[in-house]
């Protein structure tokens, strides 16, 4: 089962963490799978192309990939469009495959300077 970890703070969200695989079906036919990673991937790709300073990381053996919003992000506005548009179309997926994928939200108190 993959596990999806959304970070919210003051109900935007600021990080989302993907790890696992879903073995719905044998390597190389999992729809699932790679449905979640192709738009976890096409996301990071363009958090990275609105403002180099977001983060994404990765540890393929962990199947892990994490991306997440700097707090000095130059257009923090439309980096929270990715994360949002990504957390949707997790859940979409969630909700058609809900035996291989789980979405976990965890709301964090702002941080003060």
């Amino acid at each position: 089962m993959t596990i999806v970890t959304v970070g919210l703070i003051n109900e935007k969200i600021k990080k989302i963490s993907v790890l696992g695989h879903s073995n719905s079906d044998e390597y190389g036919k999992d729809i699932v799978c790679s449905s979640i990673s192709t738009a976890t991937i096409i996301s990071a790709n363009l958090l990275l192309s609105v403002d180099s300073s977001n983060i994404v990381r990765s540890d393929e053996k962990k199947a892990l990939i994490e991306l997440e919003i700097t707090d000095n992000s130059k257009n923090i506005e439309f980096s929270y469009l990715i994360l949002d548009n990504l957390s949707k179309t997790l859940a979409d997926l969630q909700s058609q495959y809900p035996k291989y994928l789980k979405i976990k939200f965890l709301k964090e108190e702002e941080k003060s300077c």
